[in-house]
């Protein structure tokens, strides 16, 4: 397992995370990581810098918009936070956590994403980011659809 220091900014589930160290894993390996799973998902199955996702057309990044949707892949990130609305309002809903805060296991065997948990609160919450992850891996991205965010001015800053 290798270890990248540098900054690195994540910013899904409505949270902002700053983590100095991400383990990179190999193809294979389980991953069971508190900090930016989501991310970490997108990024391996996309194989893009899953900040790219962030401020990207209307429902992207943690700012709920009225509008609808741009595209399919701002459709994903709608998905995304209709299934993390179902899992806090039932599944999860004895949680004193909310769904974004609710860790989980997974795995990455280099093609595919599984998720581990048996805790049935954690899986599906698990379940909500491979859905989106793989979902934003199978729409075509339209960078003049991204918005210029705070966050990567700062990733720039730190690169």
């Amino acid at each position: 397992m290798k270890h990248i220091h540098k900054w690195q900014y994540n910013l899904f589930d409505g949270l902002l995370i700053v983590n100095s160290s991400t383990a990179v894993e190999e193809k294979g390996t389980r991953v069971k990581r508190f900090i930016g799973q989501f991310s970490d998902m997108i990024t391996r199955v996309t194989r893009r810098n899953a900040l790219l996702f962030n401020a990207y057309g209307n429902h992207c990044g943690f700012s709920c918009s009225p509008l609808p949707p741009i595209d399919d892949l701002d459709r994903c990130c709608q998905g995304h936070d209709k299934c993390y609305a179902h899992v806090s309002d039932s599944i999860c809903s004895r949680s004193w956590v909310l769904a974004s805060f609710i860790f989980y296991n997974w795995s990455w065997d280099g093609r595919k994403l599984s998720c581990n948990d048996v805790d049935r609160c954690h899986f599906e919450k698990c379940m909500c980011d491979k859905k989106a992850a793989e979902c934003f891996a199978n729409n075509s991205y339209d960078r003049q659809q991204k918005k210029l965010s705070i966050l990567d001015i700062l990733i720039t800053k730190h690169q």
